[in-house]
């Protein structure tokens, strides 16, 4: 199999125009991912998966003046799709949105969206 001596140096051409675009705006996705998070740690990991997210699709991005755009659409998506995955698995161990234990009528834990429960709590509360 033979190899195209130019893919490298395209790769590497691709590389250094991302980080032409990124290092001047690295700061302003920092405090962005700091902003949405109010954490530290899970910014630092946002910034992360962003970056690397954008490097994936950097192709697609019409031009330098939409590359911030581009990525803070990018942080926004992946802090919305976290904080789906958050909430499905707190429901679904029946934790709430703070990480409270939900209680039905009875003081009885609840698992709220399960069917069953929300008829046991019927049933006993009409008992």
């Amino acid at each position: 199999m033979m190899t195209d001596p130019t893919r490298p140096s395209e790769h590497k051409e691709r590389q250094e125009r991302f980080l032409g675009l990124l290092l001047p705006v690295r700061n302003r996705l920092v405090h962005f991912a700091r902003g949405m998070t109010r954490n530290r740690e899970e910014a630092n990991d946002l910034v992360s998966d962003t970056i690397l997210a954008a490097l994936e699709g950097f192709d697609s991005v019409r031009g330098p003046e939409a590359f911030l755009s581009y990525l803070f659409t990018i942080a926004v998506r992946i802090h919305r799709r976290r904080r789906w995955r958050e909430a499905v698995r707190n429901l679904q161990r029946g934790v709430g949105r703070f990480g409270a234990r939900r209680w039905d009528r009875a003081g009885r834990g609840c698992r709220c969206g399960d069917a069953a429960s929300r008829a046991g709590a019927t049933a006993g509360a009409a008992a």
